[in-house]
């Protein structure tokens, strides 16, 4: 299992989790791309995605999840800051996954990879087949060691998990590394529970449906 970070969006100058509807559709169908930061704005990012520059409107329901991010964030506090700016969680060059809407171009999360995409190949060079990446949410009904089922709008659905599936979910960092100090190898099944709201960016691949990253967006209550 990859590394695991703490998600938060830039609202008020503080950084929230952001809560999904009550009922697990999602208003509007999410996209996901990969590329590298070219520009950062105010409000906005511009993302070089396989050589194409795409521009996607950042706003107080964002969410930007980045190493250190709730670091920098008390760092502000403590020295009497409204919050961080996307400029101090993000940084020209940057490889970045952006979840987006395609109406507004507005990009509901983004989250930094370790290190930047590989570049698109050139015009005419043969490159493997890959199904474009989906995202489904709903309500966990089962986790194993190699998979997660839950119910979506749709109906049941499950992916299969492996060592490259990243897990988003709120003191994860923290999490894993009290149990790697203790001698433990974080699973899934520590950060994902049965009645958690999650989202599943995944690719089909003839009916095969692999997770790449899983991210929590609200707990079961206990």
């Amino acid at each position: 299992m990859r590394r695991i970070s703490s998600p938060f969006s830039l609202i008020m100058g503080v950084f929230t989790i952001l809560a999904l509807t009550a009922t697990v559709a999602v208003a509007q169908s999410t996209r996901s791309v990969r590329g590298i930061i070219k520009t950062i704005g105010p409000a906005s990012v511009t993302v070089s995605v396989d050589g194409k520059d795409m521009v996607f409107n950042v706003d107080a329901k964002t969410d930007i999840t980045t190493p250190g991010g709730s670091s920098k964030t008390r760092a502000a506090q403590a020295q009497g800051k409204e919050g961080v700016k996307i400029g101090d969680l993000l940084t020209v060059g940057q490889g970045v996954v952006v979840d987006y809407h395609e109406q507004g171009m507005h990009a509901a999360t983004i989250r930094t990879l370790s290190s930047p995409p590989a570049p698109a190949p050139p015009a005419g060079a043969a490159s493997p087949s890959q199904p474009p990446p989906q995202t489904a949410s709903g309500v966990v009904t089962a986790v194993t060691g190699n998979s997660i089922t839950i119910k979506a709008a749709s109906g049941e659905m499950t992916f299969a998990v492996d060592d490259k599936t990243e897990v988003v979910a709120v003191g994860g960092s923290t999490k894993t590394s009290e149990m790697r100090a203790a001698g433990k190898k974080p699973v899934l099944s520590d950060f994902v529970g049965k009645g958690d709201t999650i989202l599943v960016t995944y690719r089909d691949n003839a009916g095969a449906k692999t997770a790449h990253e899983v991210r929590v967006r609200t707990k079961a209550k206990t």
